[in-house]
C-alpha cells in the first residue's frame, strides 16, 4: 500500500462522513461542537469555505449522511437532496435536510427531535434502503436502541398541506414533501443493560447489529412477523410495522468498538478493545457460524468491507490494515499488502531489541489514531484521523 494524497482539513476531529452519492463533500465534527461541510475539489483536495451546522447545546456524539428517498421529490425535480443526521449529549436528534445546487450545499430545513429517555445517544446510522419513508437508528448509553421512522407517503402530491416551497423558487418546480418528514415516530428496543457503542444496518435492511461494553455482539433479524420478538415499545408507533428477533449473541473478550456487515449481507464482523476480530457467517436459515482472529497490533476504531472478500480496519496503529477472506468466516491479515507500512512493534525481532515505549516513532502520515475509513473503490481507501488529516491509499 502507498499514500497518493494527504491533506489537513481540521484539527481535533471527532466524527466524519462523506456525501452518500459522491466524494465531493465531506462533513466533519470538530471539537465535538460544530459540523462543517467541505466541498473537496481536484481529487479530494480541500476547496471552498465550509458550511457550518450548529444547533446542539452540547457535544456531538455521532453523525451520518444519506440521500433523501426519491418519493419526497417531484417527478421533474433534478436537484439532489440529502439528509445529515446528528445526535448529541443534549439528547437532540437533528435531521438536516440539504440540497446541492450550483456546486454548493445549502440547508433546506432541520427537523429536531429529542430522545424520549434520560439516556445519551452514542451512535447513529441511517437505513440503507431508500424506501418511501426515512428510517434511522440510534444506540444509547442505556443499552436501548431507538428506531426513528417518518410518515410513509405514496406520492409527492399526497397532501397539499405537506408541500414546502424551497427558497428562491417561483415556478413551483422545486417542491419537496417535507411535511411528511416533520414528524418522526420513535420505536424503543431494549437490548442491553449497558451502553451500546456501535450500530449498523445491512444493505437489504434484514439485519441490525450492535455491540457495546457488555462484551457481546448482537445480531438482530428484522421481519414483518416474528413469534419470538424482542421487547418493543410500540406506543403511538403506527407508520411502520415490523419485529426484531435476536438470532445470535457473540461473546467477546472486551468491549466492542465497531461492527460492519458485508455487501452480500451474509457476513457480520465485530472488533473489541483487545484487538480481536469476530467474524460471523449467517446462512439463509439464520444459523450462524463464527470465527475469531487475533490482531497483534493496537485496537481498531472502525472497520469497513471494501468488498465481500476484503476488509479495511483503522485505529491506534495509525495505518489502514487489510484483511482478506480465506473461506467462509475464516480470514487472515493481508501481509503482502501491508508489509511496507507496518509498524516495527509488530516484528518480533524488533521487539526483542527495542522498547516500543521508548524507541518507536510513527512512520505514517497520521500521527494520531485514524477514526474512520471509506472504501472509494476496490483499490482505493480514504482514511481520516483525529488529527484532522485525511489520506488516500492505493493497494
Amino acid at each position: 500500500m502507498k499514500v497518493s494524497l494527504e491533506r489537513q482539513v481540521e484539527l481535533n476531529v471527532t466524527c466524519v462522513c462523506f456525501h452518500p452519492s459522491n466524494w465531493e463533500y465531506i462533513s466533519i465534527v470538530s471539537d465535538n461542537k460544530d459540523i462543517y461541510i467541505y466541498r473537496l475539489e481536484n481529487d479530494l483536495r480541500s476547496g471552498n469555505k465550509p458550511l457550518k451546522l450548529n444547533k446542539h447545546r452540547g457535544n456531538i456524539s455521532s453523525i451520518d449522511w444519506s440521500l433523501l428517498p426519491k418519493s419526497y421529490y417531484k417527478a421533474n425535480n433534478k436537484l439532489l437532496y440529502s439528509q445529515l443526521l446528528s445526535v448529541g449529549e443534549d439528547r437532540l436528534v437533528i435531521n438536516w435536510v440539504l440540497k446541492e445546487r450550483n456546486e454548493n450545499i445549502e440547508i433546506v430545513t432541520r427537523i429536531i427531535n429529542t430522545l424520549q429517555s434520560d439516556c445519551y445517544p452514542l451512535s447513529c446510522r441511517f437505513s440503507n434502503v431508500l424506501d418511501n419513508y426515512c428510517k434511522f437508528s440510534i444506540s444509547t448509553t442505556s443499552g436501548d436502541i431507538f428506531i426513528f421512522n417518518s410518515k410513509k407517503i405514496t406520492s409527492c402530491n399526497e397532501s397539499e398541506n405537506n408541500h414546502y416551497l424551497l427558497p428562491n423558487n417561483e415556478n413551483y418546480s422545486d417542491i419537496i414533501e417535507l411535511g411528511s418528514l416533520l414528524k418522526f415516530e420513535q420505536l424503543k428496543v431494549s437490548i442491553s443493560d449497558l451502553p451500546l457503542t456501535c450500530i449498523c444496518w445491512s444493505d437489504d435492511d434484514r439485519f441490525l447489529i450492535c455491540g457495546g461494553i457488555e462484551n457481546k455482539g448482537l445480531i438482530l433479524y428484522i421481519s414483518s412477523n416474528s413469534s419470538n420478538s424482542l421487547s418493543l415499545d410500540k406506543k403511538d408507533f403506527e407508520y411502520t410495522e415490523f419485529d426484531l428477533k435476536l438470532i445470535s449473541s457473540i461473546n467477546t473478550q472486551n468491549s466492542i468498538l465497531a461492527c460492519s456487515i458485508s455487501p452480500k449481507n451474509n457476513l457480520i464482523v465485530f472488533t473489541d478493545k483487545d484487538s480481536n476480530i469476530y467474524f460471523t457467517e449467517v446462512n439463509k436459515s439464520l444459523n450462524c457460524i463464527s470465527h475469531t482472529l487475533k490482531w497483534e497490533g493496537l485496537p481498531f476504531f472502525n472497520l469497513k468491507f471494501v468488498d465481500d472478500k476484503t476488509i479495511v480496519a483503522v485505529g491506534y496503529d495509525c495505518i489502514p490494515i487489510i484483511f482478506t477472506q480465506i473461506s467462509g468466516c475464516v480470514w487472515e491479515h493481508a501481509k503482502n499488502l501491508n508489509s511496507s507500512i507496518l509498524p516495527p512493534y509488530l516484528d518480533s525481532t524488533w521487539l526483542s531489541n527495542f522498547d516500543p515505549m521508548k524507541h518507536y516513532e510513527p512512520n505514517t502520515v497520521h500521527r494520531r489514531p485514524i477514526i474512520n475509513a471509506f472504501p472509494k473503490d476496490q483499490k482505493t481507501i480514504i482514511c481520516f484521523g483525529c488529527d484532522g488529516k485525511y489520506s488516500l491509499w492505493n493497494f
